[in-house]
């Protein structure tokens, strides 16, 4: 309990807040000139996204019981699912391109572009929602909780 009320708390904030740091600095600086500056960004939004799904399952150890809803239960289990994805396919995109400035430094005006990386932070987020659809229908309230209490939870059919 002192796990799911403080340390999850502390975690929300300080991540929230620096993603959001992050992703302010990488579109309003000099930095926004580079393109691993928009995969950087890109993932300060996908775990910002997250983080806010994380806060709204928080919010129900607190007593606001918004996880355990017809409708927000799927489309939170949906944000997560698609926000945790994206962001390990964004640190792979971005770990690619680094290695591509590292290993090829010459290739790397060419290869590695801000054009470049809009295109494949852009497949990879299309990829991603359309992927992870299955969990609007797979997610879903059910009586499977304490003293009979109704709960977001993997359907009994799946």
């Amino acid at each position: 309990d002192f796990f799911n009320f403080y340390y999850l708390a502390v975690i929300i904030i300080f991540g929230m807040v620096g993603n959001t740091l992050n992703f302010l600095v990488f579109t309003r600086t000099h930095l926004k000139l580079r393109s691993s500056s928009y995969y950087l960004a890109a993932l300060a939004l996908a775990d910002l996204g997250f983080l806010l799904t994380l806060l709204v399952v928080w919010l129900n150890h607190v007593g606001v019981d918004l996880f355990n809803r017809q409708g927000f239960c799927q489309a939170l289990v949906y944000t997560s699912s698609v926000c945790s994805c994206l962001s390990v396919w964004l640190t792979v995109a971005f770990t690619i391109e680094r290695l591509i400035a590292v290993q090829y430094p010459l290739q790397r005006p060419y290869m590695c572009t801000v054009r470049r990386a809009k295109i494949i932070i852009s497949v990879l987020t299309l990829t991603t929602l359309t992927s992870h659809v299955y969990s609007l229908f797979t997610a879903g309230i059910t009586d499977a909780g304490p003293d009979g209490k109704s709960i977001c939870d993997l359907l009994p059919a799946y």
